[in-house]
């Protein structure tokens, strides 16, 4: 018997995927708890190449020194106009006859509409017969591996530090330090999360290399508020296992974002980015480290979640964590997140053409 039919676990293959935060009320500027301990979730995307950095013994600061001051490329107007007229249709008949609550119907509805706008996702039934069946974390890790491989990513569980992780300041898993039944719940919940992400946005993010980890940059102490890190040489996202073991399943696509916006934008372009700083209103301000001082309800006119507003790269990275494989409810977004919205699935769509057809076809307007 499996880990997960110990649990008496039984999987729904193509369960919908619920919005994140709405359902749960997850977010990633809330404290989590992490075994008994109130954590405040963080993370950034810094450049771990050991022959520019720098000053990354704090673990929060991007150096860029090797890098041009360049801007993010504009997005061509035509394809804005394109996205914007996309997203502002009415929702689709089949759709408003597609019930959360019946899975497999939305599912085969999902997968007719990337046929028909040409987008390609990946098949997660192999990777779910496999976790079922796991015996130990090797199968877990397997299965997890066996659904990556779609995007051209992989998952490791390092029990040795190469250069770069101590550059970057990670602590390692040792065997003892793993719970089989609990990665294989956290492994389930992240290919939900990721089932309906088409491989051609996906790929925009490169070739990652996912870790498992004790922790992510932890202070003197050993304590962390980091539980997801994403690096751009070389490509990887840094996963804390305690977090993932809990289901946060917003870790990898909130991580996912960083790098597509890093790739599409340029490291540098991703931090400027003129165009989507310029939809903010001329008296609005990122707050830093404290983000923490305000509610998803009284940021969310700008931002997709409290989170975002800690700095430009975690607005775009929290949007995109909310949208990219369903955007539910984007028609009750306030002016300003509307129009980050369009721009960053305008972004998307110049580099995965039919990407926003997609995406409009299987997310109602509405989040009733």
């Amino acid at each position: 018997m499996s880990f997960l039919e110990r649990k008496g676990f039984r999987p729904q293959h193509q369960e919908r995927r619920r919005r994140l935060g709405r359902t749960a009320g997850i977010f990633l500027a809330a404290t989590t708890v992490i075994t008994g301990t109130g954590v405040l979730v963080a993370d950034k995307i810094i450049n771990s190449d050991i022959n520019a950095a720098t000053n990354l013994n704090t673990g929060l600061t991007t150096n860029l020194q090797s890098l041009s001051q360049e801007d993010c490329p504009l997005v061509d107007e035509s394809v804005l106009q394109v996205v914007r007229t996309i997203f502002s249709t009415k929702d689709p008949n089949e759709l408003k006859a597609v019930s959360p609550v019946t899975p497999n119907k939305y599912d085969k509805y999902v997968r007719l509409q990337a046929e028909r706008f040409g987008v390609s996702l990946h098949d997660p039934n192999p990777a779910y017969d496999k976790l079922v069946q796991a015996q130990t974390v090797d199968d877990v890790l397997g299965s997890f591996n066996e659904f990556l491989s779609g995007f051209s990513y992989t998952a490791t569980i390092p029990d040795q530090k190469d250069e770069y992780d101590e550059l970057t300041r990670v602590d390692m898993l040792s065997p003892e330090d793993l719970d089989p039944t609990k990665f294989a719940v956290g492994t389930y919940a992240a290919i939900l999360a990721l089932q309906y992400l088409p491989i051609e946005v996906a790929n925009l993010a490169g070739d990652i290399e996912l870790r498992f980890v004790k922790s992510i940059q932890p202070d003197e102490k050993g304590n962390s508020t980091t539980i997801g890190l994403a690096t751009s040489y070389p490509k990887r996202i840094y996963v804390d296992m305690n977090a993932f073991y809990f289901g946060n399943d917003f870790i990898i696509p909130h991580e996912i974002g960083h790098h597509i916006d890093a790739n599409t934008c340029g490291v540098e372009g991703s931090s400027i980015d003129s165009q989507y700083s310029g939809l903010n209103p001329s008296d609005f301000e990122y707050l830093g480290d404290n983000y923490v001082t305000v509610t998803n309800q009284q940021v969310e006119d700008f931002v997709a979640n409290a989170y975002g507003m800690d700095k430009l790269v975690e607005d775009k990275a929290t949007l995109m964590q909310e949208n990219l494989t369903e955007a539910e409810g984007f028609g009750d977004m306030a002016p300003v997140l509307r129009s980050k919205f369009e721009l960053i699935i305008s972004r998307i769509e110049q580099h995965a053409p039919r990407y926003a057809g997609y995406l409009r076809a299987i997310s109602r307007k509405h989040d009733k």
